[in-house]
């Protein structure tokens, strides 16, 4: 554990096991802990980084980082900056969700610090029709609590709760529990204010992905096939001239089945090294 300072802001970051650097970017509100299921397989390959996003709990923001909202080029700069602290060499790095469209952002603009990436199910809400833009992007109804909210939207994302853990009553859980289960608020809550709109105003340059000396795979979870995320990495995809790779499950296909998960990742890196 450990804290990399960037602008307006500190991170918090971890690394296990050891070998090349595998940067991990989680998805909306996911922090550090995003991938725990996931890290131990691929531990034993990779020095395996996960972090916190600026204005997430354990990330705290300083003056002059508060914004109205977080740009995916801000994102990117700063995970480029955590992956450097942790070796010069060029990482890989696996992307989901939002972390995904960070990491493409990323292979744009630091493709020298990329090896390969994989991109799973990258919200690119521009790629939609305006319809779709709007059962796509997370909002809070009136009434609704932040946690509301999420389980909605997940539910339109087509994220079932096979493999998925159970809800939890705060006042059953230890202290340790329910400071995750808080700092989990935290996370959610500026994902919905802060972290939204910079996803809502981005397009990658494809032209500029197609240029970059960095990798690029597209990935979509095959339990997905009807929904809008697996049908923006499809459209990803075309635009990049490459074909759409599935990965097992869902939207977080790594929580229903690490292994199988962490198999086909390392499997897409060594065809790619």
């Amino acid at each position: 554990m450990a804290t990399c300072p960037v602008q307006g802001a500190r991170i918090y970051y971890e690394a296990h096991g050891s070998g090349p650097v595998l940067l991990m970017l989680s998805g909306g509100s996911g922090d550090a802990d995003g991938f725990g299921p996931l890290v131990p397989y691929l531990s034993k390959r990779f020095t395996v980084v996960t972090y916190d996003r600026r204005g997430y709990a354990r990330s705290p923001l300083d003056g002059a980082g508060q914004a109205a909202f977080v740009t995916i080029e801000t994102q990117s700069d700063d995970a480029q900056r955590v992956a450097s602290a942790v070796s010069a060499e060029p990482a890989y790095v696996f992307g989901s969700s939002l972390g995904a469209v960070i990491g493409l952002d990323m292979a744009a603009r630091y493709a020298e610090r990329v090896r390969v990436l994989v991109a799973h199910e990258p919200p690119l809400l521009a790629l939609l029709t305006a319809e779709q833009r709007v059962a796509a992007t997370p909002t809070v109804r009136e009434g609704e609590s932040v946690m509301e909210a999420l389980q909605r939207f997940t539910r339109q994302l087509g994220i079932s709760a096979e493999g998925m853990a159970p809800a939890v009553d705060p006042q059953r859980l230890d202290a340790q529990k329910r400071e995750m289960l808080e700092r989990r608020m935290v996370n959610a809550t500026f994902f919905l204010q802060h972290e939204v709109a910079g996803v809502e105003h981005y397009l990658p340059d494809f032209d500029r992905l197609k240029a970059s000396s960095a990798q690029i795979v597209i990935a979509g979870g095959e339990a997905g096939r009807a929904y809008s995320p697996y049908v923006m990495a499809q459209r990803a995809a075309k635009l990049l001239g490459t074909p759409l790779v599935e990965f097992p499950g869902h939207h977080v296909g790594y929580f229903q089945y690490p292994q199988a998960f962490a198999q086909q990742l390392t499997a897409a890196y060594d065809l790619r090294r």
